[in-house]
């Protein structure tokens, strides 16, 4: 049973709002003023608040001010009342964290809906947090500790040894110990890199971004896709037709696309298999596709692509923190592209970017 707290000072309005919403079915608390709404919300911790705006002693949007400064409900869905909103109350409400508006007078039917809503997007949002919590429990710690082991292990092993190992172990164990750093490097550099998108995701759909038309030479290009094969000893499966293009993007995110698709194609297909990565200028548009005859995705995980996410881990070991393809995904939509899977299970995957160059 949701627990709903209603902070309003005029009583007849409390009281008909309460007496409504435990008709519905829902448990509810109630405070006359600001303040004792504060306390009341980190007493029983309701799972949306109702608030008046205009009230003695402090005003709605002082409590919501106090209210997003508690850790502990600053999350708690929050719906403002009001007699008249103005746009500057609005833009203050909106600024503050409020997630909604009722003016007065309401129906019933408006304030079940608004509540309704408010309960359902916070679900969303706390199964959304729920099942990345538990991608990041299930591949984080896994990613985070192979390599390190390896560095230790053999940084140990050149300490302990030193004097009895050969040149060509030295250099064996060395190689190993700078593989895995690389390995670590990269998915705390992927992790940065998606913190960075989020953030930017999180300001809105209008929130600018510093997109100048870069030039990705053939020569920038083609050293990405080589050393990527290098990476994986698939030198002779790589096939490239690769030009001169321009795009809409920094050369580090354009780098980093490129490099996170092409290297979920080399890690999902099999050696000796054909990985063929085409990069040009059409109608006005940055053109990356990549294709391979490996694994594989069904449309469900397709439509399921997400951050710490690896499909079909029981099945297969794998490398990787399940960052590549959300990071590709949201770095072209963010530069106003499309981003494309066409798969067919255990066969092919062509994976296109296609973001504006001009």
């Amino acid at each position: 049973m949701k627990k709903i707290l209603v902070i309003e000072d005029e009583h007849l309005i409390r009281e008909s709002i309460v007496e409504f919403l435990e008709s519905e079915g829902f448990t509810c608390n109630q405070a006359s003023n600001g303040r004792e709404g504060i306390i009341a919300a980190k007493k029983t911790h309701p799972d949306i608040i109702i608030c008046d705006i205009k009230m003695p002693e402090m005003n709605g949007h002082q409590v919501l001010m106090s209210l997003r400064d508690d850790p502990s409900i600053a999350s708690i869905p929050f719906v403002f009342l009001s007699a008249m909103v103005d746009k500057k109350d609005f833009r203050t409400g909106m600024s503050l964290g409020a997630d909604d508006y009722l003016t007065k007078p309401f129906t019933n039917e408006d304030l079940l809906e608004a509540i309704n809503t408010r309960l359902a997007k916070n679900k969303e949002v706390k199964d959304k947090l729920s099942k990345l919590t538990y991608n990041i429990a299930q591949s984080l710690p896994h990613e985070l500790r192979t390599p390190l082991i390896s560095i230790l292990g053999y940084a140990q092993l050149l300490m302990d040894k030193h004097k009895e190992i050969y040149d060509d172990q030295v250099f064996e164990f060395a190689q190993t110990i700078h593989e895995s750093g690389l390995r670590l490097h990269r998915l705390i550099q992927n992790f940065i890199i998606y913190t960075r998108l989020e953030m930017h995701a999180s300001k809105g759909p209008n929130a600018k971004i510093d997109a100048r038309v870069k030039q990705v030479s053939k020569e920038f290009s083609e050293s990405v896709l080589k050393r990527i094969s290098k990476k994986y000893q698939r030198q002779e499966d790589l096939e490239t037709d690769v030009s001169n293009a321009e795009i809409k993007m920094s050369l580090d995110d354009s780098k980093t696309l490129i490099e996170e698709i092409v290297d979920n194609a080399f890690k999902f297909s099999p050696a000796g298999s054909k990985v063929s990565v085409k990069i040009q200028n059409e109608n006005g548009r940055f053109n990356l596709i990549v294709a391979d005859k490996g694994r594989g995705m069904k449309p469900d995980q397709i439509d399921n692509i997400g951050a710490y996410i690896q499909f079909e881990r029981d099945r297969f070991e794998q490398q990787g923190s399940g960052l590549g393809l959300i990071i590709s995904k949201k770095l072209t939509e963010m530069h106003g592209g499309n981003f494309t899977i066409n798969s067919e299970y255990e066969k092919e995957t062509i994976v296109i970017a296609s973001i504006p160059s001009k």
